[in-house]
């Protein structure tokens, strides 16, 4: 059992302060195989580049003694609702950020608990606590999920789709009509020109290999004939990347499909333990019969396997064109929590709105 009588919880909402935190934080995330999203640099990049004025750090450490045992990268939202100003605090929500957790040592359950307890007694009246983004089977999910005291409501809002494969012969792993279809459009591609692939990582990828992911992920429907959300065309986002490009050198793989020597698909990846995780996925679209995309992952697994480190692709969130591949699922899940008057009117407003629909759509199934 934990020994909580030196427990600390300190809170950090001064960006200036990520430098007094990164050491204790790198050496946590290393010790405990971080997500990408839990990564200091991540999380530094996020609130120096893509973040504006209306929300703020709000990063709660847990310390036995002077040991850093548990951290939970959050922020606090300004918002309004009914010409109410109040303070959303939980983790992070931005289109960027596709899935959220927190770091702790699995001894010290209890701390984060009590963290937790203390966190919801400690918010002012006009606040919200709310987690958006967490897995099912995230460790906060799941230690929230374990605790009928903690009062909180959730529904799933998306899912993270995945393929298990570890050095399983990949044709035993792809359903075979997909896999024909693959193996059908790489000879399609070698009768137009010289196919090759790379998979880079880290500090070996290449300024020409970064620029040619942000020129592709700005080809499509983000570009400017499009959204005009690709990357490229923003310069904090832009920023961003470049950020994460220069700090995450250990974790990151970016994967290129080459035709003629032109690179015509790139995946922006990152590594956690033995999952390879395709956070950006793109292609020209001038090139889609060719299905590039698919037959990059397909590469990547076939890649994977060759080097025997990575035994799982993530494809982080569940796209609908994934369905060839028959990835396994699992559901991610929005959390809040009433804690006073108005977050518990909150609270019950999301409760009834998600009965609401669920009652819809089960109507319209039958």
């Amino acid at each position: 059992m934990d020994n909580l009588d030196n427990l600390t919880i300190k809170v950090v909402a001064d960006r200036k302060q990520f430098s007094e935190i990164q050491q204790p934080w790198l050496d946590l995330q290393q010790k405990l195989g971080a997500s990408f999203y839990t990564n200091f640099y991540f999380y530094r990049a996020y609130f120096k580049h893509i973040t504006d004025s209306e929300v703020t750090p709000f990063l709660i450490l847990a310390f036995n003694g002077n040991k850093l045992i548990g951290l939970l990268p959050w922020e606090k939202r300004h918002r309004t609702f009914l010409g109410i100003s109040y303070y959303e605090i939980g983790s992070l929500e931005h289109p960027h950020v596709d899935l959220n957790g927190i770091l702790y040592e699995v001894e010290y359950e209890s701390a984060i608990l009590k963290s937790l307890y203390t966190l919801k007694s400690q918010l002012p009246a006009l606040s919200v606590f709310c987690l958006p983004k967490l897995k099912k089977d995230s460790q906060l999910a799941t230690l929230i999920n374990s605790q009928h005291k903690i009062s909180a409501f959730n529904w799933q809002t998306s899912e993270s789709k995945y393929i298990h494969f570890d050095q399983t012969p990949l044709p035993e792993i792809i359903p075979k009509r997909h896999l024909k279809n693959i193996n059908r459009l790489l000879r399609k591609s070698q009768k137009e020109g010289a196919v090759e692939f790379s998979f880079t990582k880290g500090k070996d990828i290449t300024q020409e290999q970064i620029r040619s992911f942000l020129e592709i992920e700005a080809s499509g429907w983000k570009g400017k004939q499009g959204s005009n959300s690709a990357i490229m065309l923003n310069k904090h986002l832009l920023a961003f990347y470049h950020s994460l490009f220069k700090n995450n050198k250990d974790n990151i793989q970016l994967n290129c499909y080459y035709l003629n020597n032109m690179p015509i698909a790139a995946h922006f990846c990152f590594i956690n333990n033995d999952t390879l995780s395709l956070a950006k996925v793109c292609y020209l679209q001038e090139y889609s019969n060719l299905s590039p995309s698919h037959v990059l992952i397909y590469k990547a697994m076939e890649n994977a396997q060759i080097e025997g480190k990575v035994k799982k692709i993530s494809f982080v969130t569940g796209p609908t064109w994934l369905a060839p591949w028959k990835p396994n699922s699992t559901p991610v899940h929005t959390f809040i929590f009433p804690i006073g008057l108005f977050s518990s009117v909150i609270y019950q407003i999301a409760k009834c709105c998600r009965l609401l629909i669920n009652k819809f759509h089960k109507k319209d199934k039958n």
